[in-house]
């Protein structure tokens, strides 16, 4: 018997709703307000809404601070945009090849919800253009008891064609009346603004500490960041035997974060109209070794990479990613756990798609097969600075006398990426390119093309990408 056919034996058993006090304690996964813009990143670049291009502003409206978001993906249609305000609705399945980064449909309620208490979310597809209204502000005003959507939906010339007269002007009321745009008009002119097809997002009422809001974008013009609420030093999330002195950008700057937010950088990102420079992680190491882990019950083995941070030896530990998305930055295992400096400066990335993140996408679930991990990156991380650093400095001579310690071994190659690659940013193509050696990646333009590539096989944008490992593998002995 089918679920939707048993179900109607209980048609009469009372059912669940929603109250609108469940949106504030559904966003109170998210700790961190990064967290919540990245769940909206990852809605634009899954494949059912496969946008190459994503732009994060914080704009004024009426002196009113706004995050606005937009994609240039394939945009949603009334029902689609409807489900994805509401509850119980989710469609994204996790079939075999599905490279979807969330699958409970509700990172859009928690991430938005988190950052402010009202949505307003404007989107064009190819036959209509619709707006949806999730507010918190509105629903407390006129005291709603179950969650209220109002809903408006017209064709690419601006005709209404919400099929009940009554919804379209309650709709338009509360929209007009709750949100940042006082009439249809407005409305309409925001989304015959959207060039071809895509989804503007537009949350207010952003969430403030002590009056101050979480969010600064008057320090740095052209990027996002969080206000540290306890020191003038910037804000650092809490990492096991990472010092409070230690500058991690991702933590508080925004442009940083979304610079490494994806393994395999699909899609480009702008803030407050200039492009994130994203980084393919594995580019930045030197002398790097890859070896595999077959964790129990997985068919195909986990890929572990490691190697020195050529980019900021401060900065190390594991970069754990599931479905190409950073769940784990910086994660200190094994050795760089301890009271030394031994570890230090080593990355680790691995893409661990057999296991579950938890509900804001931040850390993993705490499973036998989630610590075994940790267990093997341990051991990977002891062999690789035997083989890097110790074994070396045992072979160097002895000290004449106890005061005079040893030469460090040079250690130039380390600061030095093993390979230089590059995007190309043409949004529709976006592979990654392999330079000649000798490269220097600082002297490359801000944009980037597969035209300016000095070897002619790779200035066609139909040119396959090259395999990432292919080309270069250092081994441990």
């Amino acid at each position: 018997m089918s679920g939707a056919f048993s179900s109607l034996k209980y048609k009469n058993v009372k059912h669940c709703s929603t109250h609108p006090k469940f949106l504030h304690s559904n966003s109170t996964s998210h700790r961190w307000a990064f967290g919540a813009i990245a769940e909206l990143i990852d809605n634009a670049i899954d494949p059912d809404v496969n946008a190459s291009q994503f732009c994060i502003d914080l704009k004024e409206f009426n002196n009113e601070p706004c995050l606005v978001l937009m994609d240039n993906g394939c945009g949603l249609n009334p029902e689609r945009l409807h489900k994805m305000l509401s509850f119980g609705h989710s469609k994204k399945q996790m079939t075999p090849g599905d490279r979807s980064i969330g699958k409970h449909g509700n990172g859009f309620k928690s991430g938005t919800m988190r950052l402010g208490k009202d949505v307003l979310v404007l989107t064009k597809c190819a036959v209509s253009m619709t707006t949806g209204f999730l507010s918190q502000t509105f629903l407390a005003a006129v005291g709603a008891e179950d969650i209220l959507i109002p809903l408006v939906t017209w064709d690419l010339r601006g005709n209404r064609m919400s099929p009940k007269h009554a919804d379209i002007e309650e709709s338009l009321q509360a929209i007009c009346t709750y949100s940042i745009f006082p009439d249809e008009a407005s409305i309409l002119a925001q989304l015959d603004a959207i060039p071809g097809t895509g989804t503007i997002l537009i949350i207010s009422n952003l969430r403030r500490h002590e009056g101050i809001l979480e969010m600064d974008y008057k320090t740095d013009p052209h990027d996002i960041r969080i206000t540290s609420e306890i020191t003038s030093s910037h804000y650092q999330q809490l990492r096991p035997n990472q010092p409070n002195s230690t500058d991690v950008p991702s933590d508080y700057s925004l442009r940083a974060y979304v610079s490494i937010l994806y393994k395999v950088p699909r899609m480009q990102i702008f803030i407050r109209d200039n492009k994130v420079k994203t980084k393919r992680v594995s580019g930045l190491l030197s002398q790097k070794v890859t070896e595999t882990y077959k964790p129990m019950g997985v068919t195909d083995p986990v890929k572990i990479e490691m190697g020195f941070n050529t980019e900021n030896r401060n900065l190390y530990g594991m970069m754990l990613y599931h479905r190409n998305r950073l769940i784990k930055p910086y994660m200190r295992v094994g050795m760089q756990l301890e009271e030394n400096e031994r570890g230090m400066g080593v990355l680790g990335i691995v893409e661990a798609d057999f296991l579950h993140p938890t509900h804001n996408k931040q850390d993993f679930d705490d499973t036998t097969a989630y610590r075994r991990l940790l267990k093997k990156l341990s051991d990977v991380l002891a062999e690789y600075w035997w083989e890097k650093k110790e074994r070396i400095s045992l072979s160097l001579p002895q000290p004449e006398t106890p005061t005079k310690r040893p030469a460090e071994p040079e250690s130039v190659d380390e600061d030095v990426p093993d390979v230089v690659w590059v995007q190309c940013d043409n949004p529709s193509c976006l592979k990654w390119r392999v330079l000649p050696e000798g490269t220097d990646a600082a002297t490359l333009p801000d944009s980037w093309f597969c035209e300016y590539h000095p070897i002619a096989k790779f200035r066609r944008h139909e040119e396959p990408e090259e395999e990432w490992d292919a080309s270069v593998q250092h081994e441990i002995i």
